[in-house]
């Protein structure tokens, strides 16, 4: 636990609707855990995700003016925060450096840069070389430029550069390297071949290889265009690319154009996001765009915020959970963080930097970066939004890495018997539903918030609705009535946060005897805890209706 008077602060941040209260993990200006010396952080890369918890970022280091030292930092999956690579002599390869960006599989291996002997860049899997500058490709011609690595989920590898056999652009795939596409190539809906000198923009692939994205500048002036599954992404007769049309039945306004196109993201079932800048008016030409359709635009109010024309950053992860980094009025100076269409944070929002789970005074989110990265859901439906950011502190503003815990899945249900009976905390407890109302999608969370800390409770349910006071010998109220069940072999305890939350298993609900939730029937829910004073209470309760 750290001190939140200390002069530099380490930030993992944990916050948002529906989520916990923020935490930090690594900022600049504080000591590198770990690291053998007393160098402080200088700069902070943005974390890349797998599907099984794990996350890496790279760092760099400094002490008295000395020469910068570097790190790859982060977890795996399923085990403890660490440095996870430093710069060493590999394959006969001295690295100088490791950079801030690093790409991680489920498996757990990284691939990353560096720069090794002579200053040349170059691209390494764990303790392999993949691509180094001056060095042939694996096509022939010497690599002149290495411009982007990535590596799916699944272990796919993906690198592009130029080579010096007239800057013919490369984009390579998989292990052997194959490759995929180069400059003078024609793609399928595209109206010219792609640009021979310097191709390719941006791209993402799905984490099982099987979708891809890509950005790619054409030939003759064309400009660049968006390219999915091998062939242009055409809307009613339009291509998606620079200067041209967006249809009214993508969401375009009337005689908008694109203009620049970013933050590609395609998931495994060939859902795909970016980001787009038009030339529409001011505060209206920013738009992300889900599956060729603007969902969000500058101008667009969200639980009371006016979006302006600043789209900071855009992720999107396996499970369709998308993540938004947006400038609101006035002056985009006070950026929010969306999820799912909600609100995931607030410029301002207090952090916990101590790690005791509770905020602390004078710390709080500034200025988000440009740069984010969205973990898979977990069982209870939670998420993890790593993203570059400002953070303030009493001791002036410091870059970080942050965290950001939250639940993905939308309310569902509707509340009644509210207010509770106040706990010890001084108010009610708060029962939710998250997830889908749907039987067949089997996604549904039960969560209580609000609760005294530290104290044991269990979800209840019914299927109807009651009223009894001090139920039980308790200081509140039962809400739900026969038939009953109970959770009971899912008791948890609140922890410092006051929360308890598990997935309901719809197939089986623990009635007398246990029964399947069908379509059609309404069941209502509850959570019972203890409390201080050797007693107990009850939150408000949420009845849903199934479908």
């Amino acid at each position: 636990m750290r001190n939140p008077v200390a002069v530099f602060p380490v930030f993992l941040l944990f916050a948002g609707a529906s989520a916990q209260v923020p935490r930090v993990v690594l900022a600049e200006g504080e000591l590198l855990p770990g690291w053998p010396t007393n160098e402080v952080l200088v700069d902070v890369g943005i974390a890349d995700t797998n599907r099984v918890g794990g996350f890496a970022f790279g760092v760099r280091v400094a002490f008295l003016g000395q020469p910068l030292s570097h790190a790859l930092y982060g977890s795996l999956g399923g085990e403890p925060e660490r440095i996870l690579r430093v710069p060493q002599t590999l394959a006969g390869l001295t690295q100088l450096t490791v950079g801030l960006g690093v790409t991680l599989d489920d498996a757990g291996r990284l691939a990353y840069t560096s720069f090794v002997d002579g200053g040349r860049r170059a691209y390494w899997l764990e303790d392999q070389p993949l691509a180094i500058e001056d060095d042939p490709s694996p096509a022939g011609p010497a690599w002149d430029d290495l411009l982007g690595l990535r590596m799916t989920e699944s272990g796919g590898i993906h690198v592009n550069g130029l080579t010096n056999n007239e800057q013919l652009g490369r984009v390579f795939a998989g292990l052997p390297f194959v490759q995929t596409y180069q400059g003078g190539d024609a793609v399928p809906d595209l109206p010219d071949v792609l640009h021979p000198a310097f191709f390719f923009s941006e791209a993402r692939h799905a984490p099982d290889d099987n979708h891809a994205m890509h950005l790619f500048a054409m030939d003759n002036q064309s400009g660049l265009a968006l390219v999915r599954d091998g062939a242009g992404v055409v809307v009613d007769g339009e291509l998606i690319g620079s200067d041209r049309p967006i249809p009214v039945s993508m969401g375009g306004l009337p005689g908008e154009h694109w203009d620049t196109i970013s933050r590609l993201r395609i998931n495994s079932a060939g859902k795909s996001l970016f980001a787009g800048f038009t030339d529409a008016g001011p505060f209206e030409r920013d738009v992300a765009v889900v599956d060729d359709r603007i969902v969000l635009r500058s101008g667009d109010t969200i639980e009371g915020e006016t979006l302006t024309s600043i789209l900071r950053a855009a992720a999107m992860n396996e499970s369709g959970d998308i993540v938004l980094f947006w400038g609101v009025q006035p002056g985009n100076v006070l950026p929010i963080g969306i999820l799912n269409g909600r609100i995931l944070f607030r410029r301002g929002d207090p952090v916990d930097f101590d790690g005791d789970g509770l905020p602390d005074a004078g710390y709080s989110i500034g200025n988000p970066d440009s740069s984010v990265e969205l973990s898979e859901r977990d069982a209870l439906g939670n998420v993890t939004v790593y993203a570059n950011t400002r953070l303030e502190t009493p001791n002036g503003t410091v870059g970080a890495l942050l965290a950001i815990r939250a639940s993905a899945l939308a309310p569902a249900g509707t509340s009644y018997c509210q207010p509770a009976v106040d706990n010890s905390t001084g108010g009610p407890g708060v029962m939710t539903a998250l997830g889908s109302a749907v039987v067949s999608d089997d996604e549904l969370v039960l969560r209580a918030t609000n609760l005294p800390p530290n104290q044991f409770g269990y979800f209840i349910l019914g299927g109807t609705q009651a009223n009894v006071p001090m139920a039980g010998g308790s200081d509140g109220t039962l809400c739900v009535g026969a038939p009953l069940g109970r959770f009971s072999a899912e008791v948890q305890s609140s922890g410092a946060e006051g929360t308890v939350s598990i997935p309901v298993n719809l197939s089986s609900i623990p009635t007398n005897p246990a029964q399947p939730v069908l379509p059609g029937q309404t069941w209502n829910f509850q959570c019972w805890h203890r409390d201080v004073g050797n007693t107990s209470n009850f939150t408000d309760a949420v009845g849903v209706s199934f479908l």
